[in-house]
């Protein structure tokens, strides 16, 4: 892929709600940037991934869900709170023992899924946010990690571009990296009219052995994590193009 690092206006941000340890395109997405905010004041969505991911169980695909607790179905991410008194972890943790036995780096990844677990933060987007917080330190990987809910409240209100295109501003921001799922909600012309310069990032597909299976992808960063060094993987997170 081309060398990602040309013509980008220093210092980068992105913008993404926090997903319970997400795929690696997330990942490869916190690379691309000087600071990654979560946006954990937006409405909660049912069913969504930010309390939930999936795994590989005998060759497929399995959704693990973390229970959260009753709330309003206005409630914003960052007040709805995990179940009272779900030893998820311990479930999540037996789960993983049995999905990858034969995985050379399952030790070294339920010693961090456990250090996520003992959060003291009850909320479904302070275990997600730690998550993604917990592998960025297990890879090395050093970015500045801040909650729109705490740096850019006042912005909660605007759409979602205009609210982007804010907090990139607030933030001194010039260059504003997003997923590729953004190419139908937002323009570089919008962003070049606030001074901003928007980029998508565009991930090449990483593919590695599961123990026999045919490869499956889209899965949690967890799998890619047992199977493989720290080292490998923080490598594959800069196999993007920016476009």
């Amino acid at each position: 892929m081309a060398n990602h690092s040309e013509g980008i206006l220093a210092p980068r941000v992105a913008i993404m709600q926090p997903y319970l340890f997400p795929h690696m395109p997330y990942f490869q997405l916190i690379h691309s940037v000087d600071t990654f905010v979560f946006l954990d004041d937006v409405q909660w969505i049912s069913r969504g991934w930010i309390n939930r991911n999936r795994i590989l169980v005998d060759g497929r695909a399995f959704t693990f869900t973390v229970p959260v607790a009753k709330h309003p179905r206005s409630a914003r991410i960052c007040s709805v709170e995990l179940a009272p008194g779900e030893a998820w972890h311990n479930l999540m943790s037996r789960r993983l023992g049995h999905a990858y036995a034969r995985a050379p780096y399952l030790a070294q990844v339920r010693e961090l899924v456990a250090r996520v677990a003992h959060s003291s933060d009850e909320t479904a987007a302070g275990l997600a946010i730690g998550s993604i917080q917990q592998v960025c330190e297990y890879l090395g990987l050093r970015k500045q990690f801040l909650r729109s809910s705490r740096c850019s409240p006042e912005s909660a209100e605007l759409r979602a571009g205009q609210r982007l295109i804010t907090v990139a501003r607030e933030l001194r921001c010039g260059h504003f990296i997003n997923s590729e799922g953004g190419r139908g909600l937002y323009t570089t012309e919008m962003f070049a009219a606030a001074g901003l310069t928007l980029s998508f990032l565009s991930s090449e597909i990483v593919t590695y052995p599961q123990s026999g299976h045919e490869f499956v992808g889209g899965l949690s960063i967890l799998d890619a994590l047992v199977w493989n060094p720290p080292d490998t993987v923080r490598e594959w997170l800069g196999r993007y193009a920016l476009v």
